[in-house]
């Protein structure tokens, strides 16, 4: 075999075993169509989505409901486990404000005669001999000027000094502290804070009250209740601030009545700042009070007396007896120059009483906006005026004219109370509060005497920032 024969061969072969290969099997897939399914959503069913809604929100507010109990039950002991020094604050007593009863005066001859029953019968002295042998000199000026300081004195113990500091931008952008001093008297101790009345103006911007008792004894002080007509205001300070010597020094002052005839010609004492220095003293004797300064809602009686008056005083005026029958500040200078200018005018105390108990409460004053007139008894009987407040002047904008209360209408009633004057309207108005709706009842001048009118109003208050 040559050798080109041989190199075919192979090749031969090779193809003839190809050839004789079995053909490949084919691969054969199983049909799994049967397998295939569709899920599908399951039907919502509302009935029981609601059921089971209602009972979890009604789960919720039970175990809210015990929660709150048990919280409630079991709060004061938590408290008193955590805070065994802390103890609950008692609530204020109510503050009611009493003016000491009127002392009836002693006439001359009750004098003498009291003084002549230390003699037997037929060594009676003879008074004017006895006093015309007596020569009053300087030492019983000065005795008597002694006394006089040494009520003053002891009534100054209920006299406070208030420091009312503010905070101001300079004009360079730095912060500036400014502050106002103020007389305050102490009117009463109601189981938590000592209760201190005061010049509403001269504390109303202040951010911090600091009070300085006449001991020398400094607390802080806070705002508890003011009236914009009188400018007065209640300042509390807390009794925890104080020793118990140190409010034993500091007692209540004592309140004496400012509308007796006989205080016309009585010799009295002014103490706080009466030359607008605190600590100051004046002796006068009180000239008049039957000056009537007309204020919107309750009329005032202003006390006139024989001292010089001050732009900037403030204080209180006691009788002999050491008891406060008139409060004095600025805001009451102010309007009482107008008819006598140059004498020292303090507000009757008896007129403010019932205010500064009001706002000792811790209660807002408010405003119907009437000016009301007193009317002589004669006047009324002889114009035949109706009893009840007379409205002379209606503030602009207030609720009275909201009302449709006018000028020359007669209150004769408010709510169930009967009105008598503009005192018992005053009055009568301190057991309302802002934004109460009050029934008045009127009488308007019509052709032929007076005519019935019924009106609402809603109040407001006195009370501003």
């Amino acid at each position: 075999m040559t050798e080109e024969e041989r190199r075919d061969t192979p090749q031969t072969e090779t193809a003839a075993k190809e050839n004789t290969q079995e053909p490949e099997t084919l691969r054969v897939i199983p049909d799994t169509a049967f397998m295939r399914e569709q899920i599908k959503q399951r039907p919502v069913n509302r009935r029981k989505l609601l059921r089971r809604t209602f009972i979890t929100v009604l789960l919720a507010v039970l175990f809210g409901v015990v929660a709150t109990f048990t919280f409630s039950l079991l709060e004061p002991a938590f408290n008193r486990l955590l805070n065994p020094e802390t103890e609950t604050e008692p609530a204020p007593d109510p503050v009611v404000l009493v003016e000491a009863p009127a002392e009836e005066e002693v006439p001359p001859e009750a004098l003498i005669r009291e003084e002549s029953e230390m003699f037997h019968e037929g060594e009676q002295p003879d008074v004017e001999e006895v006093l015309d042998q007596y020569v009053f000199d300087r030492t019983d000026y000065a005795e008597m000027v002694q006394s006089m300081k040494e009520i003053a004195l002891t009534a100054s113990r209920s006299l406070v000094t208030i420091t009312g500091v503010s905070s101001e931008t300079g004009w360079s952008g730095d912060a500036l502290l400014t502050s106002d001093t103020t007389s305050g008297l102490i009117l009463s101790d109601n189981g938590r804070s000592l209760i201190i009345l005061t010049d509403r103006e001269a504390i109303r911007e202040a951010e911090h009250l600091s009070v300085t008792f006449s001991d020398g004894t400094v607390a802080e002080g806070t705002y508890l209740s003011g009236d914009e007509t009188t400018a007065l205001a209640v300042i509390t300070v807390p009794l925890t601030a104080l020793s118990q010597e140190q409010r034993e020094n500091m007692p209540p002052a004592t309140l004496g009545r400012s509308t007796i005839n006989s205080l016309i010609g009585q010799p009295v004492i002014a103490i706080g700042e009466p030359d607008g220095l605190a600590g100051s003293i004046m002796y006068g004797a009180v000239t008049n009070n039957v000056r009537v300064l007309m204020l919107p809602d309750g009329n005032v009686r202003l006390l006139s007396t024989d001292m010089p008056a001050r732009a900037e005083a403030n204080g209180v005026l006691i009788n002999l007896r050491g008891e406060v029958i008139g409060f004095g500040t600025p805001h009451f200078n102010r309007l009482s120059q107008e008819d006598a200018p140059g004498q020292m005018h303090y507000v009757g105390i008896s007129d403010i009483r019932s205010l500064a108990e009001h706002l000792s409460n811790g209660k807002a004053r408010v405003s119907l906006g009437v000016y009301c007139a007193e009317v002589p008894a004669d006047i009324r009987t002889s114009a035949e005026i109706p009893q009840g407040a007379f409205v002379s002047r209606i503030e602009l904008n207030s609720p009275a004219m909201t009302g449709g209360i006018q000028s020359g209408d007669i209150i004769t009633k408010l709510g169930e109370t009967d009105i008598l004057n503009e005192a018992t309207l005053s009055q009568a108005l301190l057991e309302y509060a802002p934004e109460d709706t009050a029934a008045v009842l009127l009488l308007r001048p019509a052709a032929e005497g007076y005519t019935e009118v019924e009106t609402e109003v809603v109040l407001g208050t006195t009370e501003t920032e």
